[in-house]
């Protein structure tokens, strides 16, 4: 096989592969689902360990909220930060 039966898109793809690799390593959150931590402890880690901006998970919690109505509405009360008022 000569290299002009290869195509751009067979060289992006496989160096995305290795780009989604090393974002899966570096937002790896531990999946203990047998522990004591709860799925609202779940989320807080997994959205600081992997930079979600409030934005974002506002939105995953109003799309979980229908399925788990114990989670908040709001990021900050998932990760206990509340804005101080002086």
């Amino acid at each position: 096989m000569n290299e002009s039966n290869y195509n751009d898109a067979d060289i992006f793809l496989s160096d995305t592969d290795d780009d989604a690799a090393d974002d899966d390593d570096e937002c790896a959150v531990d999946n203990d689902f047998g522990s004591e931590s709860s799925l609202n402890d779940l989320l807080a880690g997994w959205a600081v360990q992997c930079d979600i901006n409030q934005v974002g998970l506002r939105a995953l919690l109003r799309i979980l909220h229908g399925f788990h109505p114990h989670l908040p509405l709001d990021g900050r009360t998932l990760r206990k930060t509340y804005a101080k008022w002086w």
